[in-house]
């Protein structure tokens, strides 16, 4: 969900400006300046309560999505993928407690960002 750019108003875009000449350096608030039409988006955290499915397995931002400026989208995979080889045949050829321990793992690489 956003704001359609032309319906932000006026008044609102002023004071994104003068806030940034305010809060920020010279340099990022001249590009401030320079938008002539700002978005706006709201940024959420995501995380999934289940994400086994069968014998489908959420991994990275499909399971659990934070702020992208955290910037760990791509280690947060990693790491599942990891989690992910090491569950898989940890229960002796027993597959059904390899997901169940799985989902119960809950991700932990992107729950510590999470919270």
């Amino acid at each position: 969900m956003a704001i359609a750019p032309p319906l932000i108003r006026p008044e609102v875009i002023a004071g994104i400006k003068a806030t940034a000449r305010e809060l920020v350096a010279p340099q990022v608030a001249d590009i401030f300046g320079c938008c002539v039409q700002p978005f706006f988006q709201p940024i959420y955290d995501m995380e999934s309560q289940q994400i086994v499915f069968g014998r489908v397995v959420l991994l990275g931002d499909a399971a659990f999505v934070a702020r992208p400026h955290v910037g760990a989208g791509v280690t947060k995979a990693a790491l599942d993928a990891q989690s992910l080889a090491a569950a898989l045949g940890a229960n002796e050829d027993n597959l059904d407690a390899d997901w169940r321990a799985i989902n119960a793992s809950n991700s932990p690489s992107a729950v510590r960002w999470l919270r």
